[in-house]
């Protein structure tokens, strides 16, 4: 029969109910050394372990009587989702299975998050933290420093899946030294709320970071693998000077100015051209309300510059954008569509002979000239170029080119906005 030994904390404290001015007296009891309690959810488990309790005794040593105990001294550890704060001094906190969230607080912690996803936050201090491995496993390790430091990320060089080293540095040069140093291992995304420059060294593996606030400039060399910068919750500043949470992708697209490939991405502020970031072989960019692409990221971003569109000669929909575009069609049936909130739209259609055949109306009749006829935007205008005899354009639904065979539009010098045709 096995005797089991152990050394616990018991805790008497008084609490409120609630109910006006009365009072009632509590135990906890803590493990400190030795076996692990039986688990208990009931007063009758409660009283059937004191009946199995056979001596009592007081300890000598560390957790002797009038002694003070650290919580470095032990590790607190339970299977639910927990919220953990260390103290200023060299702390080991291992809180078990669930998703938790652990404040470090100083000195040089050891943290171990265990099973399932956890929240580990060091505050400008050393550290080791282990996120685990089981559950439903996503672990950040989260970087708040305000100390005017520069951060470096480097996910181990040896490419262990999950390995991280995070530098505090007073540069991030070679002359710059650190000025604290925090080891990670199973830590699926590193999370950035800092405010001094920040320099992200990937490896082969798919690396993730995420920008709570990172207000110098940040590089991110992803390296190989499906690398992702998570913008969802980064603190920004609107129009109004307001402070918001989370980049949605029109608030990228108009707040920013890019230059270069999705293999090599340069972010520039749009107001005072300042450098933002770079993004070197990263792939994925995670905003508020949707999660893209580098690649597509960069082709709205060029596409809301106003493109030159053409079709070869295969039937094709060409649609413009909301900024000045030119279109072309190809040799064949081209329906050409304006898109809504157009500042300036032209639609060039190429003669083709092949209408009657594709189900287009091909006019007999005169028709007014075509330099009256104006494809009109919201804020400006531009009439469209001649077009030959045998040319019509297709009416979609519900932005079109003019379709200028209809007998209907017969007057000359009429009018017609792309955005009143059904």
């Amino acid at each position: 029969m096995h005797t089991r030994i152990s050394i616990v904390l018991g805790v008497d404290e008084l609490y409120d109910t609630g109910n006006g001015e009365d009072y009632a007296n509590r135990m906890s009891v803590f493990v400190l050394s030795g076996d692990a309690l039986p688990s208990i959810s009931t007063a009758a488990e409660w009283l059937a372990f004191e009946d199995s309790i056979t001596g009592t005794g007081y300890p000598s040593g560390t957790y002797a009587p009038n002694q003070d105990i650290l919580l470095s001294s032990f590790f607190p550890s339970s299977s639910e989702d927990d919220e953990v704060y260390g103290t200023a001094g060299d702390d080991l906190i291992e809180t078990g299975a669930g998703n938790d969230n652990i404040y470090g607080n100083g000195g040089d912690d050891m943290i171990n998050g265990g099973d399932d996803e956890d929240w580990m936050v060091v505050n400008r201090h050393n550290a080791t933290l282990d996120g685990g491995e089981g559950g439903e496993d996503f672990d950040d390790a989260v970087i708040y420093d305000y100390g005017n430091t520069d951060v470096l990320v480097e996910f181990d060089p040896g490419n262990e899946e999950g390995s991280v080293i995070i530098q505090g540095r007073t540069d991030l040069d070679d002359a710059g030294t650190a000025e604290y140093t925090v080891t990670g291992s199973n830590i699926e995304r590193v999370v950035l709320d800092t405010d001094g420059e920040a320099l992200i060294e990937g490896n082969d593996n798919d690396n993730r970071i995420r920008l709570n606030e990172v207000q110098g400039v940040f590089t991110f060399n992803g390296g190989g693998g499906t690398d992702q910068i998570d913008l969802h919750r980064t603190w920004v500043e609107d129009d109004g000077g307001n402070r918001i949470r989370g980049i949605s992708l029109d608030f990228f697209l108009e707040n920013t100015r890019l230059e270069g490939s999705a293999d090599s991405l340069t972010i520039y502020d749009a107001d005072d051209d300042s450098l933002v970031g770079v993004l070197n072989d990263v792939e994925v960019l995670r905003f508020s309300d949707r999660t893209l692409t580098v690649v597509e990221v960069l082709a709205m971003d060029q596409a809301g510059e106003g493109d030159v569109i053409t079709g070869d000669d295969s039937r094709e929909d060409l649609t413009g954008t909301s900024d000045n575009d030119t279109i072309t069609g190809g040799g064949d049936t081209t329906p050409l569509m304006v898109a809504p909130e157009t500042t300036r739209s032209t639609v060039v259609p190429v003669a083709t002979t092949s209408m009657a055949a594709s189900g287009m109306i091909q006019s007999t009749a005169a028709r007014p000239p075509i330099s009256s006829m104006v494809m009109k935007g919201t804020t400006a205008s531009q009439p469209a170029p001649a077009m030959t005899p045998s040319t019509a354009v297709r009416a979609m639904t519900p932005f079109s080119a003019i379709p200028l065979s209809t007998p209907s539009m017969a007057e000359p010098g009429m009018t017609t906005s792309p955005r009143a045709m059904a």
